[in-house]
């Protein structure tokens, strides 16, 4: 009888099996082998994030360092200029050695030294606040090298341990101009100086380039601390910059300070007939700063920046500053804007001179402004300036 019952049980249908009841029926090292490979693959990739921020806060320090050591080599040079690091040679020529620099070996060490806590203390701070802009980007490596080589920590008129990067910034360029906000500016500073620690020129960044960032760099770190345009221009820039000229540069709006000069247009028929622009040069006079002063519009004034705290200034213009001199200047005279573009487009736009060829070259622009009229168009004035205002030719043309 009892085995009779069993056999009744055994044929008797049974109720369906639960569904959580056949997921017990899974193999417990089945889902485990699974939570693995997913625990696996997130430690996998966090490894190679890790991996890729660590070599790039690598590159972006050895970046750093190399761009600052190019600073500091710029600082000795003064106005001798560098001299290229290699010479040509010939086809399987024996190799050159470089030639001589206006410093030593023993000057440049120094020097690399004097502000090398300032360079570390900068890339410190930017890789503990911002870590995942800190790439071996140039955008970001040269402007702190110019920062840490080019100003003193002493003067800078906040303390770096106080500087806080705006959580709405998103690229390098807002995050320097925030880290320049704070080290530089106790006072306003004028829009066209914005772009004086970023500026570069294209790649490979000329010296010329540099030498604009640093003459202008040193007027907006001096007019962040209270001094007055007008004087940090002359002491930086150039001694020729007159009353009128500082204050178009401060009014110049933010908008105007990196244009370009419209499109090219073609030759004039007198210029393609090779008659060129100097036959147009008549026997008239060489004006003095004061004259340039009266005709410009409004009365002179002193450049000096306007006060009140600029901790939360947004970012501004990265244009060159060295254009919007040349665009004061011009208005400075009373130049037309296309005259202004013609010469941001001429040498004038891309060269800083000395003290003598700066002084020279507001002659040439108060003589191109006199005769914007005639000049018809940018081709004509940018012919011009490019004859007048070469590095060979230091004197203004004969009746001038």
């Amino acid at each position: 009888m009892r085995v009779l019952a069993l056999l009744l049980a055994a044929a008797a249908p049974h109720p369906p099996t639960p569904m959580h009841s056949v997921a017990r029926c899974i193999p417990h090292h089945r889902m485990d082998a699974a939570a693995d490979d997913a625990a696996a693959t997130a430690a996998a990739a966090a490894a190679a994030a890790a991996a890729a921020l660590e070599y790039n806060m690598a590159g972006f320090r050895e970046a750093t360092e190399r761009w600052y050591i190019l600073s500091c080599a710029l600082t000795l040079s003064g106005d001798k200029g560098l001299q290229p690091f290699s010479s040509p040679v010939g086809w399987m020529g024996p190799s050159s050695p470089p030639p001589a620099q206006a410093y030593s070996q023993a000057e440049l060490e120094a020097e690399y030294e004097r502000n090398q806590p300032s360079l570390n203390a900068l890339v410190d701070a930017c890789t503990e606040r911002v870590p995942l802009l800190c790439t071996p980007d140039m955008a970001i490596c040269l402007p702190l090298a110019r920062l840490a080589a080019w100003t003193s920590a002493d003067k800078w008129v906040r303390p770096l341990d106080g500087w806080q990067h705006p959580a709405e910034a998103t690229s390098c360029e807002e995050m320097l101009r925030s880290l320049t906000v704070h080290l530089l500016e106790k006072w306003d500073v004028p829009p066209a100086l914005h772009g004086a620690l970023t500026y570069r020129d294209g790649s490979p960044v000329s010296e010329g380039a540099h030498r604009i960032s640093k003459a202008f760099l040193h007027v907006h770190a001096e007019v962040g601390r209270g001094a007055s345009v007008l004087d940090a221009m002359r002491a930086a820039v150039a001694p020729s910059i007159t009353k009128t000229i500082a204050k178009h540069f401060v009014q110049l709006p933010a908008g105007r300070i990196g244009e370009g000069a419209p499109a090219r247009v073609s030759a004039p028929a007198a210029l393609q007939a090779g008659s060129g622009v100097m036959g147009l040069v008549d026997d008239e006079y060489e004006a003095t700063e004061e004259e340039a002063d009266e005709r410009s519009s409004g009365s002179g004034g002193s450049g000096g920046s306007s006060g009140g705290s600029s901790g939360g200034s947004s970012g501004g213009s990265s244009g060159s500053p060295l254009h919007a001199l040349r665009r004061a200047q011009v208005a400075s005279l009373g130049g037309a804007d296309w005259v202004a573009d013609a010469a941001c487009e001429s040498r004038l736009g891309s060269t800083l001179g000395r003290a003598d060829i700066e002084e020279f070259a507001l002659v040439m622009l108060d003589w191109t402004v006199r005769h914007q009229e005639a000049l018809t168009d940018p081709y004509t004035v940018r012919s011009y300036l490019l004859l007048t205002c070469s590095p060979v030719r230091r004197e203004a043309p004969e009746g001038v």
